[in-house]
């Protein structure tokens, strides 16, 4: 679902079948995420979000960071397929996330909150709604969000569709996972 002020709308939710390697994007709009508000750390498979604080896991669970040659990361990619996980199994992959053993060593990485992962929605693009330079073979799915905020009554869970930039809710069903850390 999308959230618009108060209303919420339905939004496409698609299958993460497979990454993609160029969004469709409006080239008349100014970027809600540009590339140059991101620093690039971790040997490139993090990221921080200047505007926000946040440091991003470049490639959703179950793909695996590659670094490319070219200085400004254009050349970064993910491979492999995201995993697709249920509420209960995406919060179990964030608490074993978190031994030190990978993700640059650091131990607090989690879901993220709905606030923190509609920061990185870019609104200039579509199929996905993302920078792919900065979150590159990111798939047209939705990802879990955590600590869901008020529901209307009978919804439990919440996410951001990437395909769209939408809202999605439903505790049971199938989402990707992208970890942040403060």
């Amino acid at each position: 679902m999308k959230q618009t002020g108060k209303t919420w709308i339905p939004a496409l939710i698609l299958c993460a079948c497979a990454p993609i390697v160029h969004a469709d994007c409006d080239a008349n709009a100014k970027p809600s995420t540009p590339a140059s508000d991101f620093e690039f750390l971790a040997h490139g498979s993090a990221v921080r979000h200047k505007t926000t604080g946040l440091e991003w896991q470049r490639c959703p669970a179950g793909m695996k960071f590659t670094a490319g040659t070219a200085a400004d990361h254009s050349q970064d990619a993910c491979q492999g397929t995201a995993g697709m996980f249920t509420l209960e199994s995406a919060n179990r992959y964030a608490a074993q996330a978190n031994p030190g053993t990978w993700l640059d060593g650091k131990t607090d990485w989690r879901l993220p909150t709905m606030d923190e992962l509609s920061s990185i929605v870019e609104d200039a693009c579509q199929v996905p709604a993302i920078n792919l330079k900065i979150f590159p073979d990111t798939p047209v799915t939705w990802f879990w969000a955590a600590a869901p905020k008020a529901l209307p009554s009978g919804l439990n869970a919440l996410g951001v569709g990437f395909g769209a930039g939408g809202y999605y809710i439903g505790r049971s069903d199938n989402g990707a996972v992208r970890l942040v850390r403060k």
